[in-house]
């Protein structure tokens, strides 16, 4: 409102010189209805927001379908280009890591120019620096757990079969690592390296060969970025503060630990562990201790998969379910309740993504929450108390 009234006194100023210097008025009028029209447009109001025509933060949304197709959105509403047309592989997970894409189906696939071309990446670095050695993705891994970007670390993360080769010289070492490889050149083929760091009590043998089969499920790393990972298939729990810092299991105290069988995929809050079963409808639980000791949440649907946790922005625990919608967290921190305005019936909620952009005017910062669903991609402004869907489809991964 400020510049409207200077703007006008601006105006009235040079009516009055036009005046005593005789100059054609109807000129300077055109010339001011343009500027005026320019003011306006400057100052549109889009979501009540006073967006000054330039976002300071921008962000980039990507999504991808059941069918193998990868987009990506600035808004969520107009789709930017379709990064991968639908080849009928599913996707597993996306993320990125610097400017590259990377992105989970069977393989990992990897882009570095914004989605025009995709290579095969997952292969092993070799300690000669030559040759290669491809590695599977583990099989059990579920969902956007599968994979990690530590910017605190300077590595991404992914789970393996464990059956992978390390090559030193003309003579190839087999190592069994412990279901994990990470890259410290954003994912890229021939970077990927056997995790074998541990910690000497990992039931490590002299040839440094771990002595009990390790097959890691899914990760997280907490707001302290420690990095908490999950071995499912034999309710294992491992952690490491740095990357100067080896591998560390977390012997779960048996009165509290987390049932089996199950299919846990981890999840954090801050700094609070979370688990929640996506197979055998075992619920979610917590732990304030990286997983030494468990206890159930309450008011999560019993007897139904939970197919995602997530804290978006880190202001808000969620809870995707296999059909029955979203669930919050309490401000109790241990109760959940249904968060399913604005969403279908029946809809399962497969990944979730917090968003932010900064408008320069002002500098009002709007919050966004992005789901994958059954039914689509959805929308929530007030921290997933509420959903707009913004596309319809068969949606699995957002990043």
């Amino acid at each position: 409102m400020l510049h409207f009234f200077k703007f006008l006194t601006i105006f009235t100023d040079l009516v009055k010189i036009c005046r005593m210097r005789k100059l054609y008025l109807n000129y300077v009028l055109v010339f001011f209805a343009l500027l005026a029209t320019a003011f306006q447009a400057c100052n549109k109001r889009i979501d009540g927001i006073d967006n000054n025509v330039v976002v300071e933060t921008p962000y980039t949304l990507y999504y991808a379908d059941t069918a193998g197709a990868l987009y990506n959105t600035n808004d969520g509403i107009s789709i930017n280009r379709i990064l991968f047309p639908a080849d009928g592989y599913a996707s597993r997970a996306v993320c990125t890591s610097g400017d590259d894409i990377l992105w989970v189906k069977h393989d990992l696939h990897l882009s570095s120019n914004n989605g025009t071309n995709y290579n095969t990446a997952n292969y092993l670095l070799t300690a000669n620096g030559s040759g290669s050695n491809y590695f599977n993705i583990n099989d059990s891994s579920l969902n956007q757990t599968l994979i990690l970007n530590s910017l605190d670390e300077g590595r991404v993360y992914i789970t393996t079969d464990g059956n992978a080769n390390l090559t030193y010289g003309s003579n190839p070492t087999y190592v069994l690592g412990m279901g994990l490889a990470y890259s410290e050149q954003n994912g890229n083929a021939l970077t990927w390296v056997v995790d074998t760091f541990y910690d000497n009590n990992l039931n490590v043998n002299n040839a440094g060969v771990v002595s009990t089969n390790i097959g890691i499920t899914s990760l997280t790393e907490l707001t302290n970025n420690t990095i908490v990972a999950y071995d499912a298939n034999h309710n294992r729990i491992f952690s490491k503060s740095s990357k100067t810092n080896p591998w560390i299991e977390q012997v779960q105290v048996a009165a509290n630990a987390l049932p089996t069988p199950n299919g846990f995929t981890l999840a954090h809050f801050n700094n609070l562990l979370v688990a929640v079963d996506y197979k055998y409808r075992n619920g979610g639980y917590y732990s304030s201790d990286l997983g030494q000791n468990w206890t159930k949440f309450n008011g999560l649907p019993p007897n139904i998969n939970l197919y995602y946790a997530a804290s978006p922005l880190n202001q808000v625990l969620l809870v995707g379910t296999d059909s029955m919608g979203v669930y919050k967290l309490g401000t109790d921190n241990v109760t959940f309740a249904s968060a399913n305005i604005g969403l279908e019936t029946s809809t399962s909620v497969y990944s979730m993504v917090g968003k932010v952009v900064v408008y320069k005017n002002e500098g009002i910062t709007m919050q966004y929450i992005y789901m994958a669903t059954s039914q689509g991609l959805y929308r929530s402004q007030d921290l997933g108390q509420s959903w707009i869907r913004m596309q319809t489809g068969n949606m699995v991964s957002c990043y």
